[in-house]
């Protein structure tokens, strides 16, 4: 199971979640994988990653990437790996990008 949250702004949240046909071994190695995060993003949202590219996660990694959500406008974001317990979550949050605040845990 993947749980995303995400902050649209310090007074709301979104949570989806997200059941994966994939033991938790393999959705670990999956979405903890940085070269996958085109993957796993929409198609729509044409993503690039610019740098950060690597086969395992860790605190303080940052990931510069850039998309177009809407309109084919592009959008530079830095994002940093602030947190991991292995196997059960990661958190990444903007360090540079279009919110005010953005952070997002991915829970296993």
């Amino acid at each position: 199971m993947q749980r995303s949250i995400f902050n649209l702004s310090q007074m709301k949240k979104l949570e989806q979640e997200q059941f994966l046909p994939l033991t938790l071994d393999q959705a670990w190695q999956i979405l903890c994988n940085s070269k996958n995060l085109n993957e796993v993003t929409p198609d729509n949202m044409v993503f690039e990653i610019i740098s950060g590219l690597s086969d395992t996660m860790y605190e303080g990694m940052l990931i510069n990437y850039r998309l177009k959500p809407m309109l084919n406008i592009p959008i530079n974001w830095c994002s940093e790996i602030t947190h991991i317990k292995e196997k059960d979550y990661f958190v990444d949050e903007q360090r540079r990008g279009p919110y005010k605040m953005w952070h997002h845990e991915t829970s296993f």
